[in-house]
């Protein structure tokens, strides 16, 4: 039989899939289109309302076939799925396995390692925690060797991944910057990039932290989300740190590797959020100067808290993630600006939009490289210009 994935959401999600891919490789063909397929196995994700809707739609439309639902759906919308599609096999979240068996690589040139399921925060907007639980960190060794196999199978970029990186190990007795000093001890070619971490774990092992990302094999790379630049909304998000922690730490590490790059993330439109304390968020943007942030309008959960109080009006929540972009853009914009005339050595990962290709550089910044080229490749190129999001090369 054939069979086909489509996966919505995070790395995590992605890293599944893969491993979904493999085990059911061993006994079916995947193909590339659901058309062409027997089976379809939907990745659910069901952090925001408007790919909850997709992914409703696309669980109605596949239910005629043998269709599989996976990730976090099955875990906390059970009933939805029941609704739209009856006879769907329920796989919901798979833990540790995920790291073990077989894998096929949406790219090749990519190892995507979970080394945890679950997070320890309590966020009021939250869904995600119902279906995914506590903390459960992931052995030093299974992970190890996990690496060890996307190494042997030449992936060059390692991305670590979790809904918490910076929790890593609280539960077992470790931590993330011990974890990736022993990832930057395994031979091979490679360059790792860490996924998010909350600054409330970020700060307390800001110093070790830093030392880990200064590593030659690490790319120079800190999702930081700080969701707002209000404290009070940060208390009512539940958030475990202050916008004072978040710039503390994007100071320190700015200070320690001068060409990080810094992703964050903002939610506008929290329930109860005044005029005066969005700007604030758009004030610590403007000091902070991230070169990557990802901008959502919120939207309230069944089961969250933050569902049950007093929501803003849809054109509040759109004019304020506008001026949020306009700002992002021009910051952006200044951020790359800073990469022109620079020269390196870029490691050639993705095939680009136009017969072009993309690559990173080692503080992960997206390049477009012309030319013909290969994936995998490592050339040395001049940066000629620069977007708001990408450079490209000359």
């Amino acid at each position: 039989m054939k069979f086909y994935i489509e996966t919505y959401g995070c790395s995590r999600n992605q890293a599944d899939s893969e491993a979904i891919a493999g085990a059911l490789a061993e006994e079916h063909e995947q193909v590339s289109t659901p058309d062409d397929a027997d089976i379809v196995v939907v990745n659910t994700c069901i952090v925001k309302t408007p790919t909850e809707n997709k992914i409703l739609k696309a669980l109605k439309k596949y239910s005629n076939k043998k269709l599989i639902v996976a990730g976090c759906m099955p875990e906390a919308e059970r009933d939805k799925i029941k609704e739209v599609a009856p006879n769907a096999e329920i796989w919901g979240v798979k833990h540790e396995e995920v790291l073990e068996g077989p894998h096929i690589r949406v790219n090749k040139l990519v190892g995507i390692i979970p080394i945890s399921s679950g997070c320890l925060g309590s966020c009021t907007y939250c869904i995600v925690r119902f279906a995914r639980g506590k903390l459960k960190s992931y052995s030093v060794e299974k992970i190890l060797n996990a690496i060890e196999t996307a190494i042997k199978d030449e992936c060059k970029e390692i991305w670590i991944t979790a809904q918490d990186t910076g929790a890593y190990g609280i539960d077992i007795g470790n931590s993330l910057p011990n974890l990736l000093e022993k990832v930057c001890t395994l031979d091979g070619d490679f360059k790792v990039r860490v996924g998010m971490m909350n600054p409330n774990h970020a700060m307390k092992m800001l110093p070790a932290l830093s030392k880990a990302l200064q590593h030659e094999k690490m790319f120079k790379f800190l999702h930081l989300p700080i969701q707002s630049g209000n404290n009070k909304i940060l208390k009512e998000m539940n958030r475990f740190y202050t916008v004072e922690d978040y710039k503390k730490i994007i100071d320190y590490v700015k200070r320690e590797i001068p060409q990080i790059t810094i992703s964050t993330d903002i939610i506008v439109g929290f329930p109860g959020e005044t005029n005066q304390e969005f700007k604030d968020t758009l004030k610590v943007l403007e000091e902070t100067k991230p070169d990557i942030v990802n901008i959502s309008r919120y939207g309230a959960r069944p089961g969250t808290s933050a569902a049950e109080l007093k929501q803003h009006e849809e054109i509040t929540k759109k004019e304020r993630s506008r001026e949020a972009t306009k700002l992002v853009k021009e910051i952006g914009q200044a951020r790359n600006n800073d990469w022109i005339n620079w020269e390196g050595e870029v490691l050639i990962d993705e095939h680009g939009k136009e017969n072009d290709f993309i690559g990173r550089n080692f503080a992960y910044k997206p390049i477009v490289v012309k030319g013909t080229h290969k994936l995998g490749e490592k050339v040395n190129v001049k940066i000629k210009k620069a977007t708001s999001t990408y450079l490209v090369s000359g």
